[in-house]
């Protein structure tokens, strides 16, 4: 920090002050700075060898400063004088008029007195992080304003008591106005005192206590405000919880089994998060009967946890419990009819999911995955509420529920189902009879290698008019390598986006797959041999994207008509005949991203064409990969390219000359060039022949080095 920083005599705001050594910049020097106000942070106090100057630096006079942060450096080792730091912490006390207070890395063996003075009767805020050789904590239950409290890292800590509330000054009441207090990382801390006569934490609202394992005394009684409770890795805390009449909050991670068997009592309670609690085998019957208002349970990584017969109102997440075999070991106790969300995950062992699962009439998403032994859905009516439906990772899932399917030839519930994905199941070969209802937006199905059959619903029959109100506007179809035909009939005018990948025997773009009238923004195909061309009809596109369709020979002819295209992707195509002069890029006008990789393989140079707009002014981003016999660019113009700001070339072992005569656009802002050693040679800094013409640009990449960054 520079010495001058000293003399700024009028200087307001500085958020850090950095304490030099060896002469460098002094603490003493913020004498200099009467006006400082709102935040300050004096950094690396460790350099502070003289407490005199500590003193001097005046910052009890300072009455518009708001906030103080004091932090010495992390390392804490003999170097460190303990009485030293402590002399320098006494002579830095603020003015009373400070608001926010924090200490960090302070390596003496207390605090000083006037931290938790009732004299900083403004004081809002306090933080105490890794004061690792302090023994007690300052008296800070007298504060009359103090909001939040968090104390981290405080090593030697053994015991937290009556002092404090509050120490020798103790009123009625310690802590009247504190709302959040959170002790964190407190390894030898066994004790918790209270005091009888004294009313504490009144308006306590959050309380956070985590890895402080030796602790064992009870939490302090009442806490008549406490919304919000976290315990971790506690595991030796006493139980049971006390009566907490207000708490709806309630998170254990890694803490005694008993608290969740049998210390949980509070009926307002509406979220409960169980982590990793060894020993808990089963949640006690009739939770809900003593936790009315519970809306989200959630339970994870609790490895002896076999059965669930309870659950809450509206979520409940089962995850990573590799023993759980099943959720009800009682048909006649079920998961409550009023739950909305439902997931299961990591659940190994799971066999099968509850036949009471059709009695979830107010279901609206359910979510299982990675649970290999579940092999099948109960035979049940579809949930009539459900929205989304999520599978994924079930390596024996065969079949999936019979009711999610509409049958107009019999009687079948309502089905409101937007939102479908069935993903990494290898063992599914078909979807059951009938169609997808008419409400799915989404269809995702991915790496399903077996799967033979895409069901009905995802392509519009013009010859039955009852079919005719599918809404699907999403089709993502991915790594299903037994795929070979779509059902009959057309996309429904809906469909926004199809991504079809690593499909290599499915049938693609036959005639009439497009209406006229289709609302087509996003076409994705990656690796299908059966890709020949593409269709006239796809107006609305703003994304075309093929990538490894050995067969396509011909883009759409109408490819000029394409006006709302904003990217173009064209990648190891081999077979594409039309030239790229013919393509009509020059009237895209609202192309902004174009990538060509892998196609023309005896192309010398893209075109012989007097034209010289081969690409439109509007491009952003040009990507020109894999093209073995290139030798030139010259005809692509990149001078008239004046919006144009990433520049990709890679893969051209022929490529020499990529320049126009006029240079390129004074917009372009990153240059990379990757194995293309003609190109790289002509492009060395300040001694290539091309290297006049790229040095305005600020980022140049060649060969995944930086060649230079201005």
């Amino acid at each position: 920090m520079p010495t001058q920083v000293g003399k700024l005599k009028s200087l307001q705001v500085l958020s850090n002050f950095m304490v030099g050594k060896n002469n460098n910049l002094e603490i003493k020097e913020l004498r200099n700075m009467p006006h400082l106000q709102g935040e300050l942070c004096i950094s690396n106090v460790e350099n502070v060898m003289n407490i005199q100057d500590a003193k001097n630096a005046n910052l009890h006079l300072k009455h518009k400063l708001e906030w103080l942060t004091v932090k010495w450096s992390a390392k804490l080792d003999d170097s460190r004088n303990k009485m030293h730091e402590m002399d320098v912490l006494n002579s830095l006390q603020p003015h009373l008029n400070l608001k926010k207070l924090s200490i960090m890395e302070y390596g003496g063996l207390k605090l000083p007195c006037w931290i938790g003075d009732s004299s900083f009767c403004k004081m809002l805020d306090v933080t105490l992080i890794n004061c690792r050789k302090c023994t007690s904590l300052p008296c800070l239950g007298q504060l009359p304003l103090l909001k939040n409290l968090r104390i981290e890292g405080m090593e030697e800590v053994k015991k937290v008591g009556v002092e404090f509330l509050g120490g020798p000054s103790l009123s009625i009441i310690a802590f009247p106005s504190l709302e959040s207090l959170s002790f964190v990382n407190m390894p030898k801390w066994v004790n918790w005192e209270h005091s009888s006569s004294l009313e504490s934490y009144p308006h306590v609202q959050q309380l956070t206590i985590r890895n402080c394992p030796q602790l064992i005394n009870k939490l302090p009684t009442p806490l008549p405000s406490i919304i919000k409770l976290n315990i971790w890795k506690c595991p030796q805390l006493g139980i049971p919880l006390p009566s907490l009449p207000s708490l709806r909050k309630l998170d254990l991670q890694e803490c005694n089994d008993l608290v969740v068997r049998s210390g949980i009592d509070p009926i307002s309670l509406t979220r409960f998060t169980i982590y990793g609690i060894s020993g808990f085998n089963r949640l006690h019957q009739g939770l809900m009967t003593f936790l009315p208002a519970l809306e989200v349970l959630r339970i994870s990584e609790c490895g002896e946890l076999t059965y669930l017969s309870d659950g809450s109102k509206n979520l409940l997440e089962i995850m990573d419990c590799p023993q759980l075999v099943s959720l009800e070991d009682d048909e006649e106790q079920g998961l409550p009819h009023s739950l909305q969300y439902l997931e299961i995950g990591k659940c190994g062992n799971l066999e099968k999911l509850p036949n009471g699962l059709q009695n979830l009439t107010s279901l609206e998403e359910l979510s299982i995955w990675a649970c290999p032994k579940l092999v099948s859905f109960p035979k049940i009516d579809f949930l009539s509420m459900l929205r989304r439906l999520i599978i994924r990772d079930c390596e024996d899932l065969k079949s999936l529920p019979d009711g999610m399917m509409r049958n107009c030839n019999k009687n079948s519930s309502l089905c409101l189902l937007e939102y479908l994905e069935i993903s990494f199941c290898p063992s599914l070969r078909c979807f059951p009879e009938g169609e997808l209802p008419t409400t799915l937006k989404e269809l995702h199905i991915c790496y399903c290698e077996n799967l033979e059959s895409l069901p009905d619903g995802v392509m519009k029959h013009d010859s039955s008019p009852q079919h005719n109100t599918s809404g699907l506007q999403v089709l993502q179809i991915w790594r299903c390598s037994s795929l070979k035909s779509f059902p009959r009939g057309c996309f429904p005018p809906t469909l926004k986006l199809l991504q079809i990948w690593s499909c290599s025997k499915l049938e693609l773009m036959i005639e009439k797959m497009f209406h006229d009238d289709n609302s087509l923004e996003c076409l994705d195909v990656n690796v299908n041999s059966n890709l020949k061309s593409l269709p006239d009809c796809l107006y609305n596109l703003r994304r075309l994207q093929i990538k490894r369709c050995v067969n396509l020979k011909s883009l759409p002819h109408q490819m000029r008509n394409l006006t709302s295209l904003t990217s173009l992707e064209i990648a190891d195509c081999g077979n594409i005949q039309t030239s790229l002069s013919k393509w009509g890029l020059s009237r895209l006008t609202s192309l902004k991203s174009f990538s060509i990789a892998g196609i023309f393989p005896e192309v010398v140079s893209f075109s012989n064409d007097p034209d010289p707009f081969l690409l439109p002014s509007t491009l952003t981003y040009l990507s020109i990969e894999r093209f073995k016999n290139l030798e030139s660019l010259t005809s692509l113009a990149l001078h008239t390219l004046t919006s144009l700001q990433h520049l990709w070339i890679s893969g051209c072992p022929k490529l020499q000359s990529f320049l126009p005569r006029e240079g390129l656009s004074d917009t372009v802002s990153q240059l990379y060039i990757r194995d293309c050693p003609l190109l790289s040679q002509r492009c060395i800094k300040e001694k290539g022949e091309d290297w006049p013409m790229i040095s305005h640009i600020p980022y140049v990449e060649i060969n995944r080095k930086f060649i230079f960054e201005q």
